[in-house]
């Protein structure tokens, strides 16, 4: 292999940790309250199209999900049909808890 192309390796390698990294430590700051999703309410409890601020939110409380729907007095608020199809439409992709 040539001397450039083992460099631009490593710095590809380099730059993806970098990445990685600071992909991990964003999701860990991320606070898990439920009050968080409150701009979400219209679209869990009826069938308004979730705001973009409720997207937002979905977005950032990604990582707070699972712990929610686990939760027996909060599953039913997360877990509803409303809140998946607020979660489709704010391309959220919602995993297997």
């Amino acid at each position: 292999m040539k001397k450039g192309n083992s460099f631009a390796a490593i710095i590809l390698v380099l730059t993806l940790v970098l990445i990685i990294g600071e992909l991990l430590v964003t999701e860990a700051k991320v606070k898990c309250d439920i009050k968080e999703l409150s701009p979400c309410d219209p679209a869990f409890t009826s069938s308004q199209p979730p705001t973009s601020k409720c997207c937002d939110k979905l977005y950032e409380q990604r990582p707070c999900l699972c712990e929610y729907a686990r939760d027996p007095n909060l599953r039913p608020y997360v877990k509803s049909p409303n809140a998946k199809n607020a979660a489709k439409r704010c391309r959220i992709l919602t995993t297997l808890c």
